[in-house]
C-alpha cells in the first residue's frame, strides 16, 4: 500500500483517523498505541517478513533509550556516552549488512576472482529511515530532549 493509493487514501487513512479519534478520549497511551499499532500494519503490508526486524529495532533503540536516561538521571555521562556510541554502532552495523553485504561480496569476488555464495539480501523498505530516526531519538536523550511521561 502506497501513500498515493486509493486504498490508503479512501480506505486505511480515514479508518485509522476515525479510530484514532475515538481511542485518543481515553488517554494519551491509548492514543499513542493506536499510531503504533496502525504504523507497523501499514509497514508490514509491504513485507511481513521484516515487521520483526523492525519491531526488533524499535524495541532495542527503546532500551538503550532507558538505560541512558537511568544513567543520566545518575549523572553517569561516561556510561551514557558509551550506550549512545553502541546504540549508534549497532544501528549503523544493521543498515550496512542489508544495504551493503551485496555490494561487498560482489566486489571481493570480482578482485579476487572468487565466487562465494551470498543469499540474495533484500533491502527493507524505509531502512535508511527509520534507523536515522532511531539514532536521532538517542541523540535527542544525550541532549535532554526526549519527553518522558
Amino acid at each position: 500500500m502506497l501513500f498515493n493509493s486509493h486504498l490508503f487514501l479512501f480506505v486505511f487513512f480515514p479508518a485509522v483517523l476515525a479510530f484514532y479519534s475515538v481511542v485518543s478520549r481515553y488517554g494519551r497511551t491509548a492514543a499513542l498505541s493506536t499510531l503504533l499499532v496502525a504504523s507497523l500494519f501499514f509497514y508490514a503490508w509491504w513485507d511481513v517478513r521484516f515487521l520483526p526486524l523492525l519491531g526488533l529495532s524499535i524495541l532495542g533503540n527503546y532500551a538503550i533509550g532507558v538505560m541512558m536516561t537511568r544513567a543520566a538521571s545518575r549523572e553517569r555521562d561516561g556510561t551514557v556516552r558509551i550506550l549512545l556510541t553502541l546504540g549508534v554502532t549497532l544501528n549503523l552495523l544493521v543498515l550496512g549488512f542489508f544495504k551493503y553485504t551485496n555490494f561487498f561480496v560482489k566486489t571481493l569476488d570480482a578482485a579476487a576472482g572468487t565466487n562465494i555464495f551470498v543469499a540474495h539480501i533484500i533491502l527493507p523498505l524505509g531502512i535508511s529511515f527509520f534507523t536515522f530516526e532511531q539514532i536521532g531519538y538517542l541523540i535527542d536523550i544525550r541532549r535532554g530532549h526526549v519527553y518522558r511521561p
